[in-house]
């Protein structure tokens, strides 16, 4: 399991600015990569004509991302003579694998 719980913040508090432009930007860019194998395996027998059978197999994989992204201005004065930007983007990635073999065992008297 993986869980990603990142706060990215880009702010301009209780200040005062003036310039031609003003980008305040705040980015997250997480990539996660994750691998899960899974097992699977049976069992037979017959040893008198009837069969036992057993058969096992799992598989768990779980990624959960719940990132929090900002960009704010608080108690700021902020003149731009042009732009003013606040972007926040949180452009995270999942990349997961799985894989999963299966075997089997046979024995038998006759």
């Amino acid at each position: 399991m993986n869980n990603f719980k990142n706060k990215t913040q880009a702010f301009i508090i209780r200040a005062t600015v003036t310039a031609g432009d003003v980008e305040l930007k705040a980015l997250e860019d997480v990539i996660v990569v994750s691998g899960s194998i899974g097992l699977a395996g049976n069992y037979v027998t017959n040893p008198t004509g009837g069969a036992t059978t057993v058969n096992v197999a799992g598989s768990v994989s779980q990624n959960i991302v719940e990132n929090t992204t900002e960009g704010f201005l608080q108690n700021a004065s902020v003149n731009a003579i042009r732009d003013l930007q606040l972007p926040a983007d949180d452009t995270s990635q999942i990349c997961a694998i799985a894989i999963s073999p299966n075997s089997t065992v046979l024995t038998g008297f006759g």
